[in-house]
């Protein structure tokens, strides 16, 4: 199940020397649905830093809403255990809505790419 393979996933995370890991996502939901946002475990500081920075910075950049940072709180929250299990700052990235022609449209990589480091070069600066 889900939480079974994100143990997996974190005790290979754990073992190595990391302070930062991301997951790449996109929403999908209604089509009219919009924005981009970032979760975060709703213990980590850092964390809900980085994540309200990453939907701002996308919003501003790609002319998306800033659905803002989510803290996942419980289990039953999607995305929840991708969070919890890892040692490092762990946030899960969604830039757009799939289900959204003109989010669609509307998004580079090479801006999203732009976006991912300049975080990265952010949370180094936080320590």
């Amino acid at each position: 199940g889900y939480k079974y393979m994100q143990r997996i996933t974190a005790n290979k995370i754990n073992r190595g020397d990391f302070d930062l890991v991301l997951e790449l996502h996109y929403n999908a939901a209604h089509p009219t649905a919009n924005g981009a946002e970032a979760l975060y475990y709703f213990r980590n500081k850092k964390g809900r830093v980085m994540a309200w920075w990453f939907s701002d910075k996308m919003a501003q950049k790609m002319g998306y809403r800033s659905r803002g940072a989510k803290a996942l709180v419980n289990k039953n929250d999607r995305g929840f255990w991708a969070v919890l299990f890892p040692n490092p700052t762990t946030l899960i990235l969604e830039p757009f809505f799939g289900t959204n022609k003109e989010d669609v449209q509307r998004f580079d990589a090479s801006v999203y790419v732009s976006v991912i480091l300049n975080l990265i070069r952010k949370y180094q600066s936080l320590k």
